[in-house]
């Protein structure tokens, strides 16, 4: 009966994550979606350019950036850190492949996902927003 279940939308059983944990995890891949979109626009590239930049398919580029439920492949990962110039445990972190109990990196990128918002050209604010999270990814022990 359960295998015929599995595509239904309700969860059997305890979950192994507490709620909180859930959304942080949640938080943490908006953010990813939101650094890899801010930074790329600010690179002034299209998708399909970062992801010729990075050797992978545009459709990787376009989860990773919109699909927080995505999990990025660690080659991915790595290769987004290296091209935008970022501490690769950060990354790997927000992106869901790393785990950190480090609740002031929690706590500013989901600030950081709060403020997600998607024009054409960055404003003034989404640059600050951006500098100002790369500058503490940079920065962080």
């Amino acid at each position: 009966m359960i295998q015929e279940t599995l595509d239904d939308d309700f969860v059997i059983g305890a979950s192994a994550f507490p709620l909180s944990e859930q959304n942080t995890a949640s938080a943490l891949a908006v953010a990813f979606g939101m650094l890899v979109r801010l930074a790329r626009r600010s690179k002034r590239l299209s998708v399909a350019q970062l992801a010729q930049q990075l050797s992978v398919d545009v459709e990787e580029v376009q989860k990773i950036e919109h699909d927080p439920s995505y999990q990025a492949r660690p080659r991915t990962i790595s290769s987004i850190a290296k091209f935008f110039e970022l501490p690769l445990k950060e990354v790997m972190t927000l992106a869901g492949a790393a785990v950190s109990s480090d609740d002031a990196f929690r706590t500013k990128a989901m600030k950081f996902a709060a403020h997600s918002d998607d024009v054409s050209t960055l404003t003034e604010e989404e640059q600050e927003l951006l500098r100002s999270f790369v500058r503490y990814l940079r920065e962080k022990p």
